[in-house]
Order: C-alpha cells, then structure tokens, then sequence
C-alpha cells in the first residue's frame, strides 16, 4: 500500500511540473521568452502562427496540433533548441523550409496534413526537399503512416533530384507578351492552361521538357516552340550550378 502511495505521489508530483514547465499561451510565454521550454498551442483553432514565437530561443518542445495552420512564419528557423514538434492535424500543403534551420530537431509529425504521404509519391519537388532535409538533419519524419528514420536509407530518394535553389527563367516575359498579343492567337480557348516541366542544363539553357497539364492543344504547340529558346538562371547546389527541372505555367488569359 506504501508502494502504490509513492508511486501516486510520484505521478501527481510530476504532473505538477509538467504543467508548471508547459505554457498554454504564446502571450504568458514571451512575458518571460527566454525560460520557456515547453509550450502547446494544439486545439486553438490557430489559423497562423505569430513570428513572434522566434522569440522562445530556449524552446525545445512545441505543440501546433489540431489547428488550422496552412502556413508557418519563417522565424520559426529561430528556435535552435527545438527537438519535438508537433503539427498534427492542420492543413499544411508543403513543408515550410524555415525547419531544414532546425538542426536539433529529432521529431516532427505531419500526419493528418494535406502534405501526406501520398502527395510525396508524386514529383513535387518541394515536399520531397522538405522531408529530406529533415531526415539529413537526423530528425525522425512522421507523415501519415509513414515515419522516415534518419538510421535508415531514406525511402525513394533515388528518385528525385535536390537543390538549394531552382532555375529562375530570365525571359519569360517574351513569351507572355506573345500570348497575349491578339496577332499570336492562334485558336486559343479564353482560359487556356498548359504547364511545362523544363529541364534547364547547368549553363542556364533549355535541355528538354514535358507537358504536365494542357487543357489547350494550340496553346500547347506554341508553348513547345517557344520554350525552347527560353533562357535561365540555372538551378544550384553547395554553390555550384546544375541542371535541375523548373514547371513553368502558361495561360491565354495575362
């Protein structure tokens, strides 16, 4: 009887700091920002995060689930300390990149976001980056049912491409003012789309493409003509310029 009497005053003693250490509000928390190590902010019906959370520079443990979150402000990359963190259940499309700063971080959970698993089987290069560069942090990655282990080889990754940076087209506007010139309409439907993937080679130039989206088969062909001779700033990784792929929306309507 003992046993189980210090076994309950262990737990509630426990409890006790555990809420004592576990702000429930960012404003109490940045009244004393730099004592703060636990804060949760889930089931707020938070639709953004406050930049000022960058502020909680000894943060390490941080609870955003079940809100509605589509967005995390840039200032979160500020939170060194931060080993945990939660956005469960919000409506997160891509993975902030403002996280790859977060070297500390050795788990963090997208599950229930929009940015699931299944989005990662497909060519977006931006979600893929994201996770791996979560994982080459050393962080464990929970997305839907799947959970990347920086100890092990991470899954797919031969089939996708990284860089710091993406190829910036230099003169898209040529081909803008085209289609938007009455003398180029060539048939073109009043709210014609087509999406060209482009590979740009490491000198900036045009390698070769593929049309993703069309909904426009005149639009199309001129977009195939004109592409070809689009120029770039080209794509790099660690400083050094390479070829990289670049998707690239054309519509009748500018």
């Amino acid at each position: 009887m003992k046993h189980i009497s210090f076994i309950l005053i262990i737990l509630i003693y426990s409890s006790t700091i555990y809420s004592q250490d576990t702000y429930s509000s960012l404003k109490k928390a940045l009244k004393n920002p730099e004592d703060v190590k636990r804060l949760d902010l889930s089931g707020q019906k938070l639709k953004s995060l406050s930049p000022k959370i960058s502020k909680l520079t000894s943060l390490t443990y941080l609870d955003l689930s079940g809100n509605s979150l589509t967005d995390l402000p840039n200032s979160i990359g500020n939170l060194k300390q931060l080993d945990s963190l939660n956005l469960k259940d919000n409506n997160l499309r891509y993975i902030p990149k403002s996280l790859c700063e977060l070297k500390n971080l050795k788990w963090v959970s997208f599950k229930l976001n929009p940015v699931g698993a299944k989005s990662l089987n497909t060519p977006n290069i931006n979600q893929v980056t994201g996770v791996y560069c979560l994982w080459k942090n050393k962080a464990f990655v929970e997305v839907d049912d799947k959970i990347y282990d920086p100890n092990k080889e991470f899954a797919g990754l031969k089939d996708f491409d990284f860089a710091d940076t993406q190829p910036e087209p230099i003169d898209l506007d040529r081909i803008f003012n085209k289609i938007k010139d009455p003398s180029m309409h060539q048939g073109f439907t009043k709210d014609g789309l087509v999406v060209a993937r482009i590979k740009v080679n490491a000198e900036g130039g045009y390698e070769e493409h593929r049309i993703i989206k069309s909904n426009d088969e005149a639009l199309k062909a001129f977009v195939e003509k004109e592409i070809i001779s689009l120029k770039f700033k080209p794509a790099t990784l660690n400083g050094e310029p390479k070829a990289f792929w670049v998707n690239i929306p054309f519509k009748s309507r500018y």
